[in-house]
């Protein structure tokens, strides 16, 4: 559930919102813009998921988990952390203002700190969750899901890097033109 949450959903969603944004400028979906909306129903579901995941290990765990061994016990201090970073981010998005507010970036800063610390502390979290003994893996050593997701963040990385590079040159190409 979590592992659906930050690696499928999440990482699309932050893709959108850093570098779609001008892909559509024009068009609007239900009054916003199309990045915007998508951007914003991916991290709902995100949100969606990782209350429903939260939900379903404390119903496994019948409350907080009891682990105590290392390096398990850190998994659900660190799923809690994300968990509740995670919820407060689309309550920080009640509080933007419109863009041309002074105010705003105080708002982008805030609200990318928040999701930028939850998806990469989302990482290590779920890399410690397939060593839980609920996981039904037991993976004490790399397996093939850890490589997987691993394998995940590396081609993740690799498309912001590609995506980065190609903002860059069309910002270059295009400095002098004006749009009219």
């Amino acid at each position: 559930m979590m592992v659906l949450a930050w690696v499928c959903f999440s990482s699309v969603g932050i893709i959108i919102a850093r570098y779609y944004k001008e892909l559509w400028p024009n068009s609007g979906l239900i009054g916003e813009r199309v990045w915007f909306q998508l951007h914003r129903l991916f991290m709902l579901i995100c949100v969606g998921l990782n209350i429903l995941g939260i939900i379903l290990a404390f119903a496994f765990c019948n409350g907080y988990s009891r682990v105590t061994a290392y390096p398990n016990y850190i998994h659900p201090i660190l799923g809690l952390i994300v968990f509740i970073l995670s919820l407060i981010n689309p309550f920080v998005t009640l509080c933007r203002c419109y863009s041309g507010d002074p105010n705003r970036p105080w708002f982008n800063w805030i609200h990318f700190l928040i999701g930028a610390i939850a998806h990469v502390l989302a990482v290590p979290t779920m890399m410690l969750g397939f060593r839980m003994p609920g996981a039904g893996m037991q993976l004490t050593s790399i397996a093939y899901p850890l490589w997987i997701l691993i394998l995940f963040i590396i081609f993740v990385f690799c498309i912001e890097i590609i995506l980065e590079v190609h903002g860059c040159i069309y910002y270059r190409r295009n400095k002098g033109k004006q749009i009219i």
